[in-house]
């Protein structure tokens, strides 16, 4: 009898100590990570004694379940470690099985969810070059896995919205940089990411040019000569009115057969594409070849009466210098002179007129009046 009754106590003693006791008093938990980083999942048990621990994973959400025998250290630990973690464990299921060899039951654990988040990856565009008077549509910019991003720069240009992932971007008012740096960083739980791309900024040129003369007669020519700033490596010039009305070349000669006040334009585009132009209005004038005839209110008269003279050619006249024969006064400067004959005759009459390019003519007319 003393020997049945300690018998009893003995099995009694290790049911309470390893089998009975024996339950999961910390469940393993979800645990989120990134790619290259670590994860842990671990279990408590209230005895440790005589318990073998086995993990399992899932990739199906919990349809068939897997020993860790390969790639995973320590699966038969109270802990499951992951010293680096890679992207295709991303939401597997791991639990453990605690084997207890005195009852040669098993304990399993509630399952836990490993979420991989991926690192940032990004990519600022390929480098690119504008005109510093223009504007930079972003157009091939990317990222992935972040959860928001900022463009900066190195100049205090703007983006229209530096928060998306392709913004326009306009560099500082007259910038004279060659390089600017746009910066794309991108942020999430795995760390930022950041990639830069170099916008070239090339200096407009500055159109300008010179005609000379600025005035000239009908049926002549003029010669106009680019004074632009910049890498000029084409020319467009207009020319209205004149012959021919469009030309490329450096200094073209431009001939105008009618007159008139003509516009003239240039514009101008460097070897990077950047261009500008200037129009000068009513820029040529060009004049009639003087005409010193004239005409009389009439051609004969009595002694002692007057008549007035006009010349033909008024306009961009500058100097009319008048011979009367046998009139008063006998020289006159006027344009439209008034003159006097006191005897009878027959008399000549000659003008001379300058215009406002120095060309003269003589008109003489024998026995006009």
């Amino acid at each position: 009898m003393k020997k049945l009754f300690t018998l009893l106590f003995l099995f009694t003693f290790f049911c309470s100590n390893y089998l009975c006791s024996q339950n999961i008093t910390q469940q393993p938990v979800n645990d989120t990570t990134c790619v290259n980083d670590d994860a842990l999942f671990y279990i408590e048990v209230s005895s440790t004694g005589n318990c073998t621990y086995k993990w399992e994973y899932s990739d199906d959400d919990g349809d068939n379940w897997y020993f860790c025998f390969s790639g995973y250290p320590n699966p038969t630990n109270d802990s499951l470690i992951f010293p680096v973690i890679s992207a295709d464990l991303d939401s597997n299921l791991y639990r453990c099985n605690v084997y207890i060899s005195i009852s040669n039951d098993t304990l399993t654990s509630d399952s836990a969810r490993l979420i991989v988040n991926l690192l940032p990856e990004v990519n600022a565009g390929n480098d690119a070059s504008i005109c510093s008077s223009g504007n930079y549509q972003i157009n091939n910019a990317s990222a992935s896995n972040y959860d928001s991003l900022k463009w900066t720069d190195n100049s205090n240009g703007y983006f229209t919205d530096n928060t998306i992932i392709n913004p326009i971007y306009t560099p500082p008012v007259d910038f004279t940089g060659d390089d600017v740096t746009l910066t794309l960083t991108v942020y999430s739980p795995c760390g930022d990411s950041t990639d830069d791309a170099i916008l070239t900024v090339h200096p407009n040129p500055i159109a300008n040019f010179l005609g000379v003369p600025e005035t000239i007669h009908v049926e002549n020519s003029i010669t106009f000569t680019d004074e632009s700033i910049g890498n000029i490596e084409n020319r467009i010039w207009t020319f209205e009115g004149g012959d021919p009305g469009i030309s490329n070349d450096q200094n073209p000669t431009i001939t105008y057969n009618a007159i008139g006040d003509y516009n003239v334009t240039l514009e101008i585009i460097t070897n990077f594409g950047c261009s500008d132009e200037l129009e000068k209005q009513n820029y040529i004038l060009v004049i009639p070849q003087p005409d010193a005839d004239f005409s009389v209110s009439e051609e004969y008269l009595t002694p002692g009466n007057s008549i007035q003279f006009q010349p033909n050619s008024i306009n961009y006249i500058e100097t009319w210098a008048w011979t009367f024969e046998g009139g008063d006064p006998d020289t006159s400067n006027d344009q439209n002179p008034t003159v006097t004959y006191n005897l009878c005759g027959d008399y000549d009459v000659s003008l001379t007129i300058t215009d406002i390019l120095g060309a003269d003519t003589e008109e003489n007319k024998v026995d006009f009046i």
